[in-house]
């Protein structure tokens, strides 16, 4: 994605123009940990489904939505108060050290909990397979904990090219687990472990990473100022990881609900539809990463025109940009699905995908901009804005899914997805004072 920038939007180029240069390598790099989360996804699916079978498929689905939410918890927000602040001043040890030891307090505690609760939760799910799966995500959710504040780091110094290789890494290296794991011939309901393996070394890549980042430390008398920056990252993160909990929530109710009336085969019918609309999904999330350093530092300058006028540009962009390609995958699809599962098992799938791809298309140019109240410094109202979407997307899925099975859950996420628009505006414009 390029904005052309006119003479008078000059200071619009990623980060005072410094960041310009390696623009195309951010997009080439980001955009290719897309591809690589797509074939991850799709090959994590087939051979589950090949050697396997939909039960183990819909075990392991639900499972990831238990570990993407408990990862979520587990970094206790801090990430967000990194990105809302370090864009200030980009290689402030002062700022990210504040954030380790709350960060990895956080982590610790919700990895366990999540390992005391996985009988519970599998009990509740009517699947004792689902508890097996859960264990063996436990030191995974610590790793993804931590590993989210840690690429906060890399999100907020912006660059982009160093965030877009190691979100290539993090699928690299889950899919060379994936081949590791199937080729010991583990069982179904054990193959979560590949999350817990693939974090854990992207961990130790990340901590390298920040140790170097520290070593070019800036002298500021913003991040000199006398904060407790962990205390300060605590209470930002507090107020903010309800929004990301419901985020997170909200991308994975659809498939804990449909789990509640339907049985394990048919949440795996739908679950590929439904990793179908999230790789496309990642596509949009790659606009968001982009925009939170920029966001954020004209936010922070007071360049509210300025702002507004940038992301009028990025949405027109961002629209076009997801009904061609969106259009495109919805009429590959049948073909894609057939080639790739030939039994004719996953055929189902194709509406509930279709309607997601509807819903996502929409919303898209306002989904590019959704963290934005976060990284302008307006946690809670970034924490209502998400809750509220989260409630009407459980409340249409209660609505829908006991009709309409998983057309029901595709129709009801789509409208989450569309109420994105009119929401955004209203907390922008009367409450943010930006017009976005």
């Amino acid at each position: 994605m390029q904005v052309k920038i006119r003479p008078a939007d000059r200071h619009l180029t990623l980060v005072e123009t410094k960041a310009a240069p390696s623009a195309s390598g951010s997009l080439i790099w980001n955009y290719l940990s897309v591809a690589l989360l797509g074939v991850t996804g799709l090959l994590l699916n087939y051979l589950v489904a090949l050697l396997y079978d939909a039960s183990a498929l819909g075990v392991l689905n639900q499972a990831l939505a238990v570990f993407v939410f408990a990862g979520q918890l587990a970094s206790a927000g801090i990430g967000h108060s990194l990105l809302a602040h370090l864009p200030k001043d980009p290689h402030s040890s002062v700022i990210v050290k504040g954030a380790l030891l709350p960060a990895f307090l956080s982590a610790v505690t919700v990895s366990t909990l999540t390992f005391l609760l996985a009988g519970w939760i599998g009990g509740a799910l009517s699947s004792p397979s689902v508890t097996t799966a859960i264990y063996y995500l436990v030191p995974g959710i610590f790793f993804f904990g931590m590993n989210k504040v840690l690429l906060s780091v890399v999100n907020a110094q912006n660059r982009m090219v160093h965030f877009g290789m190691y979100s290539v890494a993090r699928y690299g290296l889950l899919l060379v687990a994936l081949i590791a794991v199937i080729s010991q011939h583990f069982p179904g309901n054990t193959l979560t472990v590949i999350f817990s393996l693939s974090e854990g070394v992207l961990f130790l890549v990340l901590s390298a990473d920040t140790f170097v980042s520290l070593r070019r430390r800036t002298a500021s008398a913003f991040s000199d100022m006398p904060h407790d920056w962990r205390l300060r990252h605590l209470v930002f993160g507090l107020k903010s990881v309800v929004s990301g909990l419901a985020l997170e929530a909200n991308s994975r109710v659809d498939i804990l609900i449909l789990g509640l009336f339907l049985d394990d085969g048919a949440v795996g019918v739908y679950s590929v539809a439904a990793l179908m609309a999230e790789g496309f999904l990642q596509m949009i999330v790659v606009v968001q990463n982009l925009n939170h350093p920029i966001v954020s530092r004209l936010h922070a300058k007071g360049r509210r025109k300025e702002l507004e006028t940038y992301a009028w540009k990025v949405k027109r962009l961002t629209w076009v940009g997801a009904l061609a390609i969106g259009s495109l995958a919805v009429v590959a699809y049948p073909s894609l699905i057939e080639l790739i599962f030939p039994s004719g098992a996953y055929g189902a799938s194709f509406w509930p995908f279709a309607l997601l791809m509807a819903g996502i298309v929409v919303a898209s140019g306002a989904l590019g901009f959704q963290h934005s109240l976060l990284v302008t410094g307006f946690p809670l109202l970034h924490s209502t804005y998400i809750c509220g979407l989260l409630i009407l997307n459980v409340v249409f899925n209660y609505a829908l899914v006991p009709t309409y099975g998983m057309e029901g859950s595709a129709m009801a996420t789509a409208l989450a997805f569309v109420t994105t628009i009119p929401l955004q505006h209203f907390l922008f414009r009367h409450f943010a004072r930006i017009k976005l």
